[in-house]
């Protein structure tokens, strides 16, 4: 008991990191007034944030456009679990295949 205990709490303390998972930044064209998201592709005003439709928040500022995951990589799971990614509501989840019920250890990874 003591030991999954301790697999959890490592497991959410490996998560906090998350918040901010990979980042990319655009510099913007000469004399742009918004910023083009380059997975949806639409405009975005200058001083404007956003969540993208693959989860991912991104800031339009003058001097460019920053993005950054908003889901981790999913990695270290047993071969009889999936992860199913939900970009409506920017969630995930680890299970076994053959029981949704049954959740799956894993380790997050950017």
């Amino acid at each position: 008991m003591l030991k999954r205990s301790a697999v959890l709490v490592l497991g959410l303390c490996a998560l906090v990191p998350l918040v901010y998972g990979a980042c990319y930044r655009s510099l913007p064209e000469f004399g742009a007034t918004e910023c083009i998201d380059e997975t949806d592709q639409t405009a975005h005003e200058v001083g404007s944030s956003w969540t993208n439709s693959k989860c991912i928040d991104c800031n339009c500022e003058p001097d460019g456009m920053t993005c950054c995951d908003g889901l981790p990589s999913i990695t270290g799971y047993d071969e009889d679990c999936t992860v199913e990614y939900d970009y409506e509501n920017c969630t995930f989840d680890v299970f076994k295949k053959d029981d949704r019920s049954e959740k799956c250890e894993f380790q997050a990874v950017l």
